[in-house]
């Protein structure tokens, strides 16, 4: 029987930036409210991630209960987005309405590495936009499930990186052998070495930890917070630590061809 993982130290309190930036809608964020001035997001007209500018609240709510939020792309000054922000009656803040939607690009090198899979995380990305957390981390969950071994083998690439002995790299390829992927997650977890735990934290313990939590009972505000879990390991394992072994192994490469070039250095 599986048991809830224990409970990870709470995380910096998000912003009004950044409550702004990600949040999906009606999730509830409590804060002291001070507009920001600018806001990161992309721009439909740049094609990338761009500063925008603070252009006024359009809304004339009595009280201040609700706000309509302008921003411009400081950019282009060609592209704008809304927020309707309600302010609830504890205090806290929810999204009631965005336009344009928030943005579901994945980077093209990503999107290609998932293939198939890549509708099925974008998927999980709408649905966590809009607030559905239980839809989200299904569809991660999916994505997952398809793309076990790959990760498997991105951890094993990085651990060959790391000088890693050939044993211990066989260890964390074998997990692919097991027929369930939170069986792979697992074997491969426990065959990790240090040297791939950054700062003790074990990539593949966390993302089998988090999957193991049962959904069944669990609210749409958890579910949104697991989703955002599995996500973050998720892209940790899949796309940032292969630009990891790609900038260690040309790193490598470079000082083995400059000592090549030198010689061995003669004794004095």
């Amino acid at each position: 029987m599986r048991t809830t993982p224990p409970a990870q130290p709470a995380a910096p309190p998000a912003t009004p930036a950044q409550f702004l930036e990600d949040y999906p809608l009606y999730r509830a964020w409590k804060g002291g409210w001070s507009t920001p001035g600018t806001i990161s997001r992309d721009c439909r007209q740049c094609g990338k991630e761009t500063t925008w500018k603070y252009e006024g609240n359009l809304a004339n709510s009595t009280g201040g209960s609700f706000k309509l939020l302008s921003y411009q792309c400081f950019n282009c000054r060609d592209d704008h987005v809304f927020f309707l922000i309600v302010e609830l009656k504890n205090g806290s803040f929810t999204k009631a309405g965005q336009f344009p939607r928030a943005s579901v690009r994945i980077p093209d090198r990503v999107e290609k590495r998932l293939g198939a899979s890549a509708d099925f995380y974008r998927k999980a990305l709408t649905s966590r936009n809009e607030g559905y957390g239980l839809a989200a981390v299904a569809y991660l969950r999916r994505v997952v499930e398809d793309k076990t071994n790959e990760l498997i083998d991105v951890v094993a690439d990085a651990a060959e990186a790391h000088s890693v002995p050939a044993g211990d790299v066989g260890k964390i390829r074998a997990a692919k052998n097991e027929k369930a992927y939170e069986d792979k997650l697992k074997i491969a977890a426990q065959a990790i070495p240090e040297v791939l735990k950054p700062h003790g934290a074990n990539p593949f313990q966390a993302m089998y930890d988090v999957l193991s939590i049962g959904i069944h009972t669990q609210s749409e505000e958890d579910c949104l917070q697991i989703a955002d879990d599995i996500r973050e390991i998720f892209d940790y394992l899949f796309d940032r630590l292969r630009t990891e072994i790609a900038e260690r192994t040309t790193f490598v490469s470079k000082v083995k061809a400059i000592a090549g070039k030198r010689g061995p250095r003669a004794s004095g």
